[in-house]
């Protein structure tokens, strides 16, 4: 164990540096893309400046967002909305018609004549409530039907055997054109406006779930680009179906991930040529900036800021590659060349364009 910590303390400085390798490489690694990237650039409008590109592979094409906007909008028109009806309206509704009705029928109470319009007023107040009655300025949203929720039960209605109580004396005139008490129809209509309770509502937390089901259901893929398919041929504008083509293709690059196999043997791939540039420029240093390289300081600021600019430029080309030209690459040789010399300051520069 002695020996072990003495030959530990005799080689703190090359272990130091093997480290100061190693984390480099696996921070470089890790900020590497881990899927293939779209190697072209093109605007909306402007012509194709590459070779005339045929499919790599098949593609769905991404819908445009106003094809979405198109497709959701025309799917909410025709979704038919949850209506509830509320039980206790109807009895309220007749308990103020027993009450109301002989004030708007000044006839004898146990006159014939009174029972049967009594019968028939009751017969006309069913027809009413057979569906429902919606409130005031209700505005119906959605399909030519609705979904009926009454106490456990659920049916499928037309939105227009509903009442509106806007419409109500227009209801009553329909229903009664038939009516054997012809006389009597002002009164009926004047006693319905002053009890008819609307007893029908939206239920807003089932339409809005069947609202969210169905725009879970709303593809954002249409077509298929078969392999070798020609896509845009050069000097093309690029507008229209070429450009969600072009945009389509794109996507499936960023979204393409490799499989499991070809994934660690990639990386491996990379590691090595990370670490193979790292100790060519350890070696370089020891071969000919021995000071340099005892000086574990000095080796840590090299590396600190070749790293430092990988990252930063990673980090740009992940937000927007049109900023690539914005970072201060040509500084990093320069910061050397104050500290050092132009030799290093050249050599590191050329090794960090290199990762």
């Amino acid at each position: 164990m002695r020996n072990f910590w003495r030959y530990l303390l005799s080689n703190q400085n090359l272990i130091y540096k093997a480290l100061l390798l190693l984390g480099c490489s696996i921070l470089i690694v890790y900020l590497f893309p881990k899927g293939a990237t779209f190697k072209y650039e093109f605007q909306k409008g402007k012509p194709w400046q590459y070779a005339t590109l045929y499919a790599p592979f098949d593609f769905s094409i991404v819908k445009s967002q106003e094809e979405l906007d198109a497709e959701k909008e025309e799917l909410l028109s025709t979704q038919s909305p949850y209506y509830r009806t509320i039980p206790e309206v109807v009895a309220q509704v007749k308990k103020s018609y027993d009450s109301q009705f002989p004030i708007f029928f000044n006839l004898p109470v146990s006159s014939t004549e009174y029972d049967d319009l009594y019968q028939y007023g009751t017969s006309l107040l069913d027809t009413v409530y057979r569906h429902g009655v919606l409130p005031l300025g209700f505005q119906h949203q959605g399909g030519a039907s609705v979904f009926l929720i009454d106490g456990n039960s659920e049916s499928t209605v037309d939105k227009n055997v509903f009442v509106n109580i806007e419409n109500l004396q227009q209801t009553m005139a329909s229903l009664t054109q038939e009516f054997p008490f012809v006389q009597f129809t002002d009164q009926y209509y004047n006693l319905f406006f002053e009890i008819v309770l609307p007893n029908i509502v939206l239920d807003e937390n089932f339409t809005s779930k069947a609202i969210e089901e169905t725009l879970k259901n709303v593809a954002v893929y249409r077509g298929l680009i078969e392999e070798n398919s020609l896509i845009i041929s050069k000097g093309e504008v690029v507008e229209g179906e070429k450009f969600q083509v072009l945009r389509s293709l794109k996507e499936e690059y960023a979204s393409r991930v490799w499989n499991e196999l070809s994934y660690y043997w990639i990386l491996l791939g990379y590691a090595i040529l990370v670490v193979l540039t790292f100790m060519s420029l350890i070696l370089f240093i020891r071969s000919y900036r021995p000071l340099i390289f005892e000086n574990n300081k000095e080796i840590s600021f090299i590396f600190l800021n070749m790293v430092g600019m990988i990252a930063l430029t990673t980090l740009v080309v992940n937000f927007n590659v049109e900023f690539l030209y914005a970072v201060p690459i040509c500084i990093l040789p320069l910061i050397l060349k104050t500290f050092f010399d132009p030799r290093l300051g050249l050599f590191t520069h050329v090794i960090t364009i290199l990762n």
